[in-house]
């Protein structure tokens, strides 16, 4: 299989003078492999080519350098998004091809956002409010932990907040925030072993959260690496989608201030 790779590529190179050295013979491979983008990929994720040196050389930060950007950025983009950040910090040369791929990326997934963006919110906290108001009315309470109230009041707090965030993923962003947190503190008070784990009840406003956090979740799922992207290229369109739902999260106050104020003349008008 080796001999007839080796023959395979030094038949392409016929202006070249051959020696049979190794070194000689790893620079003819080589170089072929940097003029030929679909061989260097079938090369280094092939498990059947088990050529000394050469796998090592293509991921080897000097010899990348012989390959075409678009391949390049083809490597990066099979590495885990960690190794993305240690690439960026070798070089200048290393950014801007870490950048290039962020950017590719960033591009691919523009679609994969229209379900997001066209998502109503307004109808997941309708359904969860109805579920919570039931719960909150029930008559018997009785073994309800003293946390729930607090609980319950986040919510409602959180089903004023929605209508105020005019992006969807600062919507997205910030429902998931607040549910996670609820569910997180409702699982706190089941690993101390409190008197409560034994009451079913205590157990419902996690299992109504449930549905809700599951669904922000699978919406988010898509959205990690493309999160970590943006990071690399935060001028990317999509990235500044990102940024600005995060802004609008952080300026939440504000806005509920500036609602609330415009609800006020409303009614002095009247």
């Amino acid at each position: 299989m080796l001999f007839e790779f080796i023959a395979l590529i030094s038949s392409k190179m016929p202006g070249k003078t051959r020696t049979n050295t190794p070194a000689r013979l790893q620079d003819i491979v080589l170089a072929a492999i940097a003029q030929n983008p679909d061989l260097s990929i079938s090369i280094i994720h092939n498990k059947e080519y088990e050529i000394p040196h050469i796998k090592e050389a293509l991921i080897n930060s000097l010899f990348i350098q012989l390959l075409p950007v678009e391949i390049q950025c083809e490597i990066i983009s099979f590495l885990p998004i960690q190794d993305w950040e240690s690439l960026f910090k070798v070089s200048k040369a290393w950014q801007q091809q870490v950048v290039t791929a962020a950017n590719l990326y960033l591009n691919s997934i523009k679609n994969q956002l229209a379900p997001i963006q066209n998502y109503n919110f307004e109808s997941l906290m309708k359904k969860l409010m109805n579920q919570v108001h039931a719960y909150d009315g029930q008559a018997n309470n009785y073994g309800r932990h003293p946390n729930r109230s607090t609980q319950i009041n986040a919510l409602f707090q959180l089903n004023d907040e929605i209508p105020c965030l005019t992006k969807p993923l600062a919507k997205l962003f910030h429902c998931q925030k607040k549910v996670g947190e609820i569910q997180s503190a409702i699982e706190k008070e089941y690993s101390y072993g409190s008197f409560f784990v034994s009451i079913p009840q205590n157990s419902r406003l996690y299992s109504i959260l449930l549905p809700v956090s599951t669904e922000c979740r699978k919406l988010t799922q898509r959205l990690k690496k493309a999160m970590e992207c943006a990071k690399f290229s935060p001028e990317h369109p999509v990235a500044k989608l990102f940024s600005d739902a995060l802004l609008e999260i952080k300026n939440l106050q504000s806005l509920k201030m500036e609602i609330e104020s415009g609800r006020e003349e409303a009614s002095l008008a009247l």
